[in-house]
């Protein structure tokens, strides 16, 4: 095995474990509403800042192979919005409300700017969903409909961690998938 196939099993690996943690930190996110006032603002902030996390380092990893920053500005963007919930949770409802508006908002429109730029068979068509489903969830928010409140924080921090860890998870099939393809052919040459 080449130095450059141990990487990229390496690296498919990593990617596989960043889509199941955040995939893990969305259903925790969505058991959220149950917990009340500034407790659920506090653990929907360490959510946030943890998923954050995993999007920047997978927001590294798109940008030193050329994909763009988009991604490590979502990465970016979602760990400030934790800072803010778990620093401040007095805010108030309403001011999460808002921070959150414009999380979903610029997030979404980062990933889909990201799905753009990423290949077909790397998974462009599950990434373009991810972003328009945060871009929905930036409407609801801001809509309040058909969930509003303290539970819906919860539920739509929730929901969008999963549909990146899902997103994450299958750009990771579709990568061992092409790095088969690739051993296959350097086998038979």
């Amino acid at each position: 095995m080449s130095a450059l196939e141990s990487l990229g099993r390496g690296a498919g690996k990593a990617l596989r474990g960043l889509g199941i943690g955040l995939l893990v930190l969305g259903v925790v996110a969505v058991g959220a509403p149950w917990v009340s006032g500034a407790t659920l603002v506090v653990l929907v902030g360490l959510l946030l800042l943890a998923g954050g996390g995993i999007l920047t380092l997978f927001g590294l990893n798109m940008r030193s192979a050329g994909k763009g920053n988009a991604g490590l500005i979502a990465g970016v963007l979602t760990a400030l919005s934790g800072l803010v919930l778990v620093f401040q949770p007095s805010l108030g409802l309403a001011t999460v409300r808002w921070i959150l508006i414009v999380y979903f908002f610029g997030s979404g429109v980062s990933e889909v700017s990201l799905a753009l730029r990423v290949e077909t068979e790397e998974g462009r068509a599950w990434a373009v969903v991810a972003g328009i489903w945060t871009l929905v969830l930036g409407v609801v928010t801001l809509t309040g409909w058909p969930v509003s409140g303290a539970r819906a924080i919860g539920l739509l921090v929730g929901f969008k961690l999963a549909a990146s860890g899902l997103t994450l998870i299958r750009l990771h099939g579709r990568l061992r998938s092409v790095g088969e393809k690739v051993a296959a052919v350097r086998a038979r040459a």
